[in-house]
């Protein structure tokens, strides 16, 4: 960024079945790939080549403040691209695991805590039906339950996930 090179000749093959972590100390750009992989940056030079019908989520390290004015159900159902709503009847005992009750999707993000956030977080993930996740600090937030929630998830998953943490 500006004067700073962050990357240089960086060259990562992701798949299916496959689960990488990316770990690094906070401010080393580790963030930034993600990013990149997604668009939303543009590398000053290469590329980023991916099969046309992979379907890639990506969960950031927090709720966008742009997204934090709908309700947690209104977030679950386009990050999951579900209109329907159907699915999140079917994540009732997890959210029961998580200590997270099934009114708090009707209250709007911003008025969450960081926990309730970061549990809505993992129950958006673990309600898509991505191929590939793109996960940035996904234990930000999330207490003992919620780790071992989204572990489980990952090993019992058939998608592929680049996991990005400093821990």
């Amino acid at each position: 960024f500006g004067e700073n090179l962050v990357f240089k000749d960086v060259s990562i093959s992701l798949s299916n079945n496959r689960v990488v972590a990316l770990v690094g100390a906070n401010g080393s750009g580790k963030s930034t790939l993600l990013k990149i992989i997604t668009g939303e940056i543009e590398p000053d030079e290469g590329y980023v080549e991916m099969s046309g019908s992979t379907k890639i989520s990506y969960f950031p390290q927090e709720i966008p403040v742009s997204e934090q004015d709908q309700t947690g159900k209104e977030y679950l159902l386009k990050k999951t691209n579900n209109p329907s709503g159907r699915q999140i009847f079917s994540l009732a005992s997890i959210m029961d695991k998580l200590g997270f009750p099934q009114e708090k999707l009707e209250i709007k993000i911003n008025k969450m805590s960081g926990g309730e956030r970061g549990k809505l977080t993992i129950l958006s993930v673990i309600s898509s039906n991505a191929d590939f996740f793109l996960l940035d600090e996904p234990t930000n937030n999330l207490d003992f339950v919620g780790l071992i929630l989204s572990e489980k998830f990952i090993r019992s998953s058939s998608a592929g996930f680049l996991i990005v943490s400093h821990d």
